[in-house]
């Protein structure tokens, strides 16, 4: 699975936002998103160098960080991603970029690309509905009215950097991918503007963040596949694991400096990354 083009680097799951951590930096990872920005205006993932706008229209990382509620320096969206195989470990803590091609066994499912965003099918209730896959999205969105089939899950509220808040009631969705069965909480776009983009790219909703969850998911953009595996049995979990990553920042330590520990928490099981030790007290300790 691995090669001289592949790089591991370290993900954070937080407040319902998936972030790829490179260097110190933290960097939103939104596949609903055509373009990346960044405060520097510059990206490095592994060996590929990447020149970016400083900001989306009125998002910048200032007030994309205010969204979210955690502070980021930059969305990488998919002028980016679209040019790698991405491995999305949520559970432990990992994403792998790939610039070769990357084998994983699980389900396979089909996608295409509109405007560079992933969209695929899944089934509801026997019927195929077209999803687009954003990674961005804390929840899932259903349009059609089956929705209200299902169990209600509560009130939900989520933001659009053009829209700003807005609030939904949300269903847990018994959707198919393939023959993979995954139940996933779904909301509704009432906004005009976001219901327009939605029949313009022919689609009945989104699929978010929520399905990389316990299991692993691969994305191949440039063979339009995604691959779903299994969950991960919580006993093949261990409390508290220590494992040690090196860095790959070459301006602060010498190559394969080990800085960071994994610890799994044995409360809620989420991963944290600690700083154990660096080269160059200008990149902070305050990984938790």
């Amino acid at each position: 699975m691995t090669n001289d083009k592949t790089v591991h680097l370290p993900s954070k799951y937080i407040n319902g936002h998936i972030f790829v951590q490179i260097a110190v930096d933290l960097w939103l990872i939104d596949t609903g998103s055509p373009t990346s920005f960044g405060v520097s205006g510059k990206l490095a993932i592994g060996d590929e160098n990447f020149i970016l706008q400083t900001s989306l229209r009125s998002l910048s990382a200032e007030s994309l960080s205010q969204f979210i509620g955690v502070r980021s320096i930059g969305l990488i969206g998919m002028d980016i991603l679209g040019r790698f195989d991405i491995v999305f470990d949520v559970a432990d803590g990992i994403i792998t970029f790939s610039a070769g091609e990357v084998d994983y066994s699980g389900q396979s499912i089909q996608i295409e690309h509109f405007m560079g965003i992933p969209i695929f099918t899944a089934r509801i209730n026997g019927i195929d509905y077209r999803m687009i896959f954003d990674t961005g999205a804390q929840i899932s969105f259903f349009q059609h009215e089956s929705r209200m089939d299902f169990p209600p899950a509560g009130d939900f509220t989520d933001f659009h950097p053009t829209f700003g808040n807005f609030q939904t009631d949300t269903y847990r969705v018994t959707v198919l991918f393939g023959e993979k069965e995954l139940v996933v909480r779904c909301g509704v776009l009432t906004d005009p503007q976001l219901c327009a983009t939605l029949t313009a790219a022919g689609v009945q909703g989104i699929v978010g963040n929520e399905i990389l969850g316990n299991r692993i998911v691969c994305y191949f953009p440039r063979r339009n596949i995604m691959v779903i595996s299994g969950e991960k049995p919580k006993a093949d979990q261990p409390k508290w694991q220590n494992v040690l990553v090196t860095c790959s920042h070459g301006d602060c330590c010498e190559p394969g400096t080990v800085v960071f520990h994994r610890l799994i928490c044995p409360e809620c099981e989420n991963v944290v990354w600690k700083v154990t030790q660096t080269r160059d007290e200008k990149y902070p300790i305050y990984y938790n």
